[in-house]
């Protein structure tokens, strides 16, 4: 008797070939057999009839970290279907942390080290599978604070270390994030022995480039010399173009990705589905502001005022203040500012645009986040239709049970969204494209070679959702919604989703790489 048997669905299989009617049958954590399985039995059986059965889907940026240790049920992750998170994004990890940055990050763990953090999950137990990139601004922090300098011999020799040791404890690569501090300080051959002690390991090097507005290219041509010097396989994060002036960049960039490829440098990248980005409000300012301590920071916007505002109106060329959206405080009187545009609340306040901003700071510990309305939609479907780009949330798990702030919509609805609004409704991809995007692309992407297809063998993450209904239903200004037409989630062989319902069972595993 199998486990679990899935009837007459509609089987993409996430290979990109054509659908055709089947079932699956799963014993233990593994898929037994693909096909017609007859009068076979199972503990559990689901009729899929009318419905479209898949692998399971692997975010290939997410940022749930040690949201994981505490929230492990990941409930905005499951109900889009994720069955799998790749972890320590834009240069921010779980892992390495020390004693002080462990108090100043509010960090609710009690590791140091990527091994340490990868036992936590196991011993707490998770619904989605992880696998675990290493930051390496978490890295350069830890050795070298927050500081806007380059490294000593010692300091690069340390976070050399900190690589390998995380490499070596289970890391599948290592990402930057050179738009925040302290990794915006970094130049490029810091980065480059960085990644190269990685790709001694088979790693991968995850990028969020250092400017993703009128210095697109250049960025992108920074990440690409990473990629050719270290010999290492690079990921474009998030590929996209901020800002008006510079909608359109995207094209080039792509070209200039196919170009790479062609001369052997492996580059792929991924995209969230929406015209928003989200990060801290912090990221605005500009980055000698940024260095130092929290304390540090705090003051020179008491006390560098005048120079900061000065600096905030004259911008990069990307910034409009009516495209910023304040999504999350820390101060409960500040919550009614959620969800508004930064002008709207600066005329409620009497004040400018920039002294809101610095207001809002410093009154909530730095603590604000924000939505940036800067990216263009014809530009969110030429790079989801590029064959390079594979899709990924840029998001932490939530409930919507437990909902806090406006966060970005992607956190409940990336993969519906793209199901339902890009293929269904606009056809910008084919079905078994998008699936193929979201699941053995990834897979092959990551190395992860034992799932992202529906073969016997292959373990059992599954998703089965109906065509005609899959969509986000969250917004900018209601995100806490789950989608729609999702059906039933299966993580390594056990349903953690059944309707409406989620299962109090945990099945998901820290993957390691090799």
């Amino acid at each position: 008797m199998y486990r679990l048997i899935i009837r007459g669905g509609r089987m993409v299989d996430g290979s990109g070939a054509p659908w055709y009617y089947g079932d699956v049958a799963v014993s233990h954590d593994r898929i037994a057999h693909v096909g017609r399985v007859g009068k076979a039995r199972a503990e559990t059986v689901i009729d899929a009839g009318g419905q479209v059965v898949c692998p399971g889907f692997i975010d290939i940026h997410s940022h749930s970290d040690s949201v994981l240790t505490t929230f492990p049920q990941a409930s905005s992750k499951i109900r889009q279907g994720i069955t799998t998170e790749v972890v320590g994004q834009c240069g921010a990890s779980a892992a390495p942390v020390d004693e002080v940055s462990q108090f100043e990050n509010g960090q609710a763990g009690n590791w140091s080290t990527m091994g340490q953090y990868l036992d936590t999950l196991r011993e707490t137990g998770i619904a989605v599978n992880v696998a675990a990139l290493v930051g390496h601004s978490s890295i350069r922090r830890a050795v070298m604070r927050n500081d806007d300098r380059d490294p000593t011999a010692e300091e690069q020799a340390a976070m050399v270390a900190h690589v390998r040791a995380a490499m070596e404890q289970g890391a599948w690569g290592i990402s930057t994030g050179l738009i925040y501090t302290p990794g915006m300080y970094a130049r490029t051959p810091e980065l480059v022995e960085l990644a190269a002690e990685a790709a001694r390991h088979r790693g991968l090097y995850f990028t969020h480039m250092r400017n993703e507005g009128a210095g697109l290219l250049e960025s992108l041509d920074e990440a690409l010399e990473i990629g050719k010097k270290a010999g290492i396989p690079v990921q474009i994060s998030h590929l996209k173009a901020t800002g008006e002036p510079n909608w359109g960049l995207v094209r080039p960039a792509l070209s200039r990705m196919e170009e790479a490829r062609a001369r052997g440098i492996d580059v792929t990248a991924d995209q969230y589905p929406y015209i928003a980005s989200a990060t801290s409000l912090s990221a605005v300012l500009p980055g000698w502001v940024r260095e130092g301590s929290q304390d540090e920071v705090m003051a020179k916007l008491r006390n560098r005022r005048d120079k900061i505002k000065a600096q905030l109106r004259e911008g990069d060329g990307s910034r409009d203040w009516n495209r910023v959206m304040v999504s999350s405080v820390a101060r409960d009187e500040d919550r009614r500012w959620e969800g508004c545009r930064i002008p709207e609340i600066a005329s409620a306040r009497g004040q400018s645009a920039e002294d809101t901003v610095i207001d809002l700071l410093l009154d909530n510990g730095m603590l604000v986040g924000m939505v940036g309305f800067g990216l263009s939609e014809e530009d969110v479907k030429h790079v989801m239709a590029h064959p390079l780009v594979m899709i990924g949330s840029d998001a932490s798990a939530r409930s919507a049970q437990a909902a806090q702030g406006k966060p970005h919509p992607r956190c409940y609805g990336t993969f519906p969204r793209v199901l339902g609004k890009y293929v269904r409704q606009e056809g910008i991809l084919t079905l078994e494209e998008a699936v193929r995007k979201m699941t053995s692309m990834p897979a092959s992407r990551m190395g992860i070679l034992d799932r992202g297809l529906i073969r016997p063998g292959m373990y059992a993450d599954l998703v089965v959702f109906d065509p005609d209904t899959v969509m986000d239903t969250a917004t900018f200004t209601e995100p806490h919604h789950y989608p729609a037409g999702i059906s039933y989630v299966v993580v390594n062989g056990q349903l953690v989703l059944d309707g409406d319902r989620e299962l109090p069972v945990l099945p998901g595993r820290v993957l390691i790489p090799g």
